[in-house]
C-alpha cells in the first residue's frame, strides 16, 4: 500500500515541476484602449453575388422537389398496379 502512495507523490512532484517550469503566458491579445475596425473582404460582405447564389439554389431545389414529387406519384400508380419488389425500392429511393 505505501508503494502505490510513493508513486503517487512522484508523479505530482514531476507534474508539478513541468508546471513550474513553462514560460508565463501573456494574456494580452493585442488589445488596446482603443477599438480598431477592420475592414472585411468583398467575398464575406453581403452583396448582389450572394443574392444571385440564393436566388439560384431556391430555383434548383424549387425545380428538383417538383420532379421528385412526380417521380414518386408515378412510383405510387404504378405499384398499386403491379406490386413488385423493384417498384417498393424506387418508392423507398424518392
Amino acid at each position: 500500500m505505501q508503494k502505490k502512495s510513493t508513486c503517487l507523490c512522484l508523479i505530482l512532484d514531476r507534474t508539478e515541476s513541468n508546471f513550474s517550469s513553462a514560460p508565463p503566458v501573456s494574456l494580452d491579445y493585442g488589445v488596446s484602449g482603443e477599438e480598431e475596425e477592420e475592414e472585411l473582404p468583398n467575398d464575406m460582405r453581403f452583396n448582389s453575388a450572394h443574392v444571385i447564389s440564393i436566388v439560384g439554389y431556391s430555383a434548383l431545389f424549387m425545380v428538383s422537389s417538383v420532379a421528385n414529387l412526380t417521380v414518386l406519384n408515378i412510383l405510387l400508380r404504378r405499384f398499386r398496379k403491379n406490386k413488385s419488389r423493384v417498384n417498393l425500392l424506387l418508392i423507398n429511393l424518392v
